[in-house]
């Protein structure tokens, strides 16, 4: 994803969806006239008119499909760019708790006061285990070394 900003994804999907809608106006206009010529051919003979209006036709519906896999390809790719950075953001933070926690109990077998850094790793031993779900050697490090109920 390189030095792609949200930002710059919302516009260029912004400039899609107007792609797309004019796309859509153009097919709505290219059926009407067919339409029209249709009845009109009843009354007279424009075969060779119809016929072209009708490949344009038949060209603007290619686009329109080819236009409509781009935007299923792009939002798919989106979904999983979207996925892999929440990932990357929940490892980050899972690491950030499991240094939060090693340094704590580190602090407390070391008999260093621990009383500024006690709320901190509360919450981060907290969110490690109720948002993370996470339960591992951390899990046992703190049940092995930190009274878990505060006082």
């Amino acid at each position: 994803m390189g030095n792609v900003t949200l930002g710059q994804i919302v516009i260029f999907l912004a400039q899609i969806a107007g792609v797309i809608a004019s796309i859509g106006a153009i097919v709505g206009v290219v059926i009407k006239l067919t339409n029209w010529i249709k009845k009109k051919r009843k009354e007279q003979e424009i075969n060779p008119i119809l016929d072209e209006i009708q490949k344009i036709y038949e060209k603007i519906d290619s686009i329109n499909q080819n236009v409509d896999g781009v935007k299923r390809d792009m939002s798919d790719k989106m979904d999983e760019a979207y996925k892999q950075m929440n990932d990357k953001i929940d490892s980050l933070e899972i690491n950030q708790c499991k240094d939060v926690i090693v340094d704590f109990v580190t602090d407390i077998k070391s008999g260093r006061n621990v009383a500024s850094k006690e709320a901190r790793a509360y919450e981060a031993y907290d969110k490690y285990i109720n948002v993370y779900h996470q339960n591992s050697y951390i899990h046992k490090l703190w049940e092995d070394n930190v009274n878990t109920t505060k006082e």
